[in-house]
C-alpha cells in the first residue's frame, strides 16, 4: 500500500512545498520489511498526512492525473486504517468517499438525483466489504433521510449555513 500511495504523497509534498524530503525506503526499488524500515515509512507517510489538509488533497487530486479508481481506493483505505482518527482524517475520509463514489458510480447515476443505500454500498464494497447485503439500513438512516429532505429545500448557500445542514450531518 505504501508503495502504491507514495507517488501521490510525493506529488503532494513537492507541489504543496511541505518541506518534506523523499522517503529513501520507498525511493529504493528493494522492498524491505524490517520493523525499523516499516516504522520509517509509516513515520514519513504520517508526517505528510499531518501537513496536508483536505482542501490541499482536493487541490492535488483535481489538478493532477492521480485521481484513478485504484489511487482513490488506496488513499481512502490508508486514511481509514490510520491509528489516530482526528477531525482532519475524518474530513479526508468524507472527501475521498465522495470522490471514490463519484468516480466509480455508473456514469448516469447523477441523473437519477436519488441514490439508494444499496447503490452506494455496492460501489463502496471494495473499501467497506459486503455491507450492501445487510438487510437493514443503519439506525441513523431515518434521521439522515430527513436531513437530506431539508437540504433539498435549501434555495441558497445561505440557507444551507443557516440551517446548519453540514454540521448536523457530521454529527449524525
Amino acid at each position: 500500500m505504501a508503495r502504491r500511495i507514495y507517488p501521490i504523497y510525493s506529488v503532494m509534498a513537492r507541489c504543496l512545498d511541505l518541506h518534506v524530503g523523499p522517503c529513501r525506503e520507498l525511493e529504493s526499488p528493494i522492498d524491505r520489511s524490517e520493523p525499523q524500515v516499516l516504522e520509517r515509512v509509516n513515520n514519513w507517510l504520517g508526517l505528510v498526512d499531518e501537513k496536508v489538509e483536505v482542501h490541499q488533497l482536493r487541490q492535488i487530486l483535481q489538478t493532477t492525473h492521480v485521481a484513478t479508481e485504484e489511487n482513490l481506493r488506496d488513499l481512502l483505505i490508508h486514511q481509514l486504517t490510520r491509528d489516530i482518527m482526528s477531525p482532519s482524517v475524518r474530513d479526508k475520509v468524507d472527501y475521498l468517499c465522495v470522490q471514490y463514489y463519484a468516480h466509480c458510480a455508473a456514469h448516469d447515476s447523477h441523473l437519477e438525483n436519488v441514490h439508494s443505500l444499496a447503490q452506494v454500498a455496492e460501489v463502496l464494497t471494495p473499501i467497506l466489504g459486503d455491507l450492501w447485503q445487510v438487510p437493514q439500513p443503519p439506525a441513523f438512516a431515518g434521521e439522515l433521510e430527513n436531513l437530506v429532505r431539508e437540504l433539498e429545500q435549501c434555495a441558497s448557500f445561505a440557507d444551507l449555513i443557516q440551517r446548519k445542514i453540514i454540521e448536523r450531518g457530521r454529527v449524525l
